[in-house]
């Protein structure tokens, strides 16, 4: 079992102000932050979690980001929600245990324009609309698995699979606020995937999250049952 720390508060936003003098670290296959914190031995505080590592599978490629979520998950099944939405835990992860998938799977070095931003919302977390934990390079692997895991099924990770087929579809779905019912999101996904829609381009998933919204202003989805909610998904698939 491996332990898990967080940057402390202090030290966590030196790190996030000093992203442009920091830039050519981003840039190095190396793990710089105990450097970069020299004789500080304070940088870090334990977490009292449960952490069963997983090694990623290191690559460019999102095709592997299904069954990194599911590692990412495992390994940290035991945090907590408030655990879950603090940015010191997972910047220690983005600039620590999981550097070398970052620095392959979020590269900054392919980066044109705007290199600390880029870092802000990949190795912090930043973001204006929803679930600003789904940008972090780490953090957003942990949140689409735990949003979708469901003990229930034969596979745990069937809506997992599902969500994640389609970079855009979990997109337009964990940006909204209604996804943040994890409930009432199963309940979407299940319904969609007992109905076979398929998520296909952008305007096909844009559609069908747009009316979702619009029933949701005029319908509170939080008090909708599973099988009113297929019958919504039903009624606007035709089927």
């Amino acid at each position: 079992m491996s332990k898990l720390y967080y940057v402390t508060e202090s030290e966590f936003h030196d790190l996030k102000s000093n992203i442009l003098s920091n830039l050519n670290n981003y840039l190095n296959n190396n793990v710089w932050i105990e450097n970069y914190f020299n004789s500080n031995t304070m940088w870090k505080r334990e977490l009292d979690v449960s952490f069963d590592y997983q090694e990623l599978i290191v690559s460019k490629d999102a095709c592997h980001d299904i069954e990194n979520a599911k590692k990412v998950f495992s390994s940290l099944k035991s945090l907590t929600l408030a655990q879950a939405t603090d940015d010191r835990i997972w910047t220690y992860l983005t600039h620590t245990i999981y550097w070398d998938y970052m620095i392959e799977r979020w590269s900054v070095s392919n980066i044109n324009k705007n290199k600390e931003e880029y870092i802000k919302t990949r190795y912090f977390s930043s973001g204006k609309e929803g679930n600003p934990f789904i940008r972090n390079g780490i953090s957003r692997l942990w949140w689409m698995a735990y949003s979708t895991y469901d003990e229930t099924r034969e596979n745990p990770f069937e809506l997992t699979e599902y969500l994640m087929s389609s970079f855009s579809f979990a997109w337009n779905l964990l940006t909204r606020n209604f996804s943040q019912n994890t409930k009432l999101l199963k309940f979407i996904l299940s319904s969609l995937l007992e109905l076979e829609w398929v998520p296909k381009g952008n305007e096909n998933v844009s559609n069908l999250v747009k009316y979702i919204n619009q029933v949701g202003g005029i319908t509170i989805l939080d008090a909708l049952e599973k099988e009113d909610v297929k019958k919504v998904l039903a009624n606007y698939l035709g089927k």
